[in-house]
């Protein structure tokens, strides 16, 4: 029997919280509700969820912040949005979470959406074990200690992310690449070119090398890499899984 998924929501009202819980247990999730920051922070700490479920209709920006300071674990964030608006939901994620979810306040849809961003490590109650391609990109760039609160990890996953469907776009790094992302984030490409290389630098002093070299085919241990070096390391890996169907290009 399949191990069920446990899931902590953040919602200030006991009722939509209750409402919310009970809609995926239904869906054979073990769903639980804390209504504050400091319930869901003890929560998250205590029982080691597998999945977050924050709710922007609770107007506590906080809980992401301190959900960051959980040391040595991290859940999958998501974050409920009434609205498409781009700079709310950019807040979100670069605050840490891992997807923004547009849900109305009866909480339909959330089931597959969170059934979707499962990995094989932690199968979804459908028994779907394809893992998509930006749940991978970003379970990767953590497990290298990339933090997910700096600018430099969005920027990265998503810069694996366009590597991986368009290799070309490694030989176009400062006329195409950097710009693309910069546009996509509201800032500069000197800004997205500055925040990568931090990024890295951070990887490189918290990961396992050797590791990294193993897995990523990387071989100079005589400094860290570039932009460049580290993001075609990463993206030659996830073709190649993408090749042998291991992972989905649906996102």
């Amino acid at each position: 029997m399949e191990k069920m998924i446990n899931v902590l929501i953040g919602e200030r009202s006991p009722k939509i919280g209750i409402e919310w819980a009970s809609m995926l247990k239904k869906a054979g999730f073990c769903a639980f509700s804390r209504q504050d920051a400091k319930s869901v922070y003890d929560f998250a700490v205590e029982k080691r969820p597998e999945m977050i479920l924050l709710s922007d209709g609770s107007r506590e920006p906080k809980l992401i912040r301190t959900l960051r300071g959980i040391p040595d674990y991290f859940p999958y964030i998501a974050v409920t949005v009434n609205s498409n608006d781009t700079l709310t939901q950019n807040k979100f994620r670069s605050a840490g979470a891992d997807r923004c979810i547009s849900c109305p306040p009866d909480g339909s849809g959330l089931a597959l959406e969170l059934m979707s961003m499962m990995s094989p490590d932690h199968p979804c109650p459908s028994g779907n074990k394809i893992m998509g391609l930006e749940r991978t990109v970003t379970d990767i760039i953590r497990r290298v200690g990339i933090p997910a609160h700096i600018k430099g990890y969005n920027y990265i996953r998503t810069a694996i992310i366009m590597t991986v469907e368009n290799p070309e776009v490694l030989n176009k790094v400062t006329k195409e690449l950097y710009p693309v992302i910069a546009q996509k984030f509201h800032t500069t490409s000197s800004c997205v070119e500055r925040a990568m290389r931090h990024a890295i630098e951070i990887s490189w002093d918290r990961c396992d090398k050797d590791d990294f070299c193993s897995q990523f085919g990387y071989f100079d241990l005589s400094g860290k890499p570039t932009n460049s070096e580290f993001i075609a390391a990463i993206a030659d890996s996830l073709i190649v899984d993408q090749t042998e169907g291991k992972i989905s290009v649906l996102m």
